[in-house]
C-alpha cells in the first residue's frame, strides 16, 4: 500500500505527542483503537475552569497511517 506525501510527513513529523499528568484534575484520558489488529490511541486534553481545551497530546500504537 502507497501512502500519501502527507501521511508519510505527518507519520515523520508527527504533533502534539506525548503525554499529560493524569492525576491532573483538569485531564481527561480516553483511549481507541482495535488491539486485535495493534492500533490504539490514547488522546488526552486538559481543560481550563471555563471548560476551553488549552492542551491535547495523544499517543498512537499502530501503523505509519494510524500515527498519521
Amino acid at each position: 500500500m502507497a501512502y500519501s506525501e502527507k501521511v508519510i510527513n505527518y507519520n515523520a513529523n508527527p504533533k502534539n505527542i506525548g503525554s499529560l499528568n493524569k492525576l491532573d484534575k483538569n485531564v481527561g484520558t480516553g483511549l481507541v483503537g482495535a488491539p486485535a489488529c495493534g492500533d490504539v490511541m490514547k488522546l488526552q486534553i486538559k481543560v481550563d475552569d471555563n471548560g476551553n481545551i488549552i492542551d491535547a497530546k495523544f499517543k498512537t500504537f499502530g501503523c505509519g497511517s494510524a500515527i498519521a
